[in-house]
């Protein structure tokens, strides 16, 4: 018998207080995606920006350092 996927509420956790770190600017992302171009849907406005991700997932946008 196959196990069912995860959702995204059952997803493992196990660095969530490192994304909030690098979230908060207290920590370094992994990978920072310079100068990125973001489109905000409710405006339509695309906008450059930079992409901090940790651990996978996208921990903000705006000004971050990297490793």
């Amino acid at each position: 018998m196959e196990a069912e996927p995860e959702t995204a509420s059952e997803a493992p956790t196990a660095d969530a207080a490192g994304l909030i770190r690098v979230a908060r600017g207290l920590q370094p992302a992994e990978l920072l995606l310079k100068n990125g171009r973001l489109i905000d849907t409710f405006t339509g406005e695309t906008v450059s920006t930079d992409v901090a991700i940790h651990a996978g997932r996208i921990a903000g946008l705006g000004d971050y350092r990297a490793r």
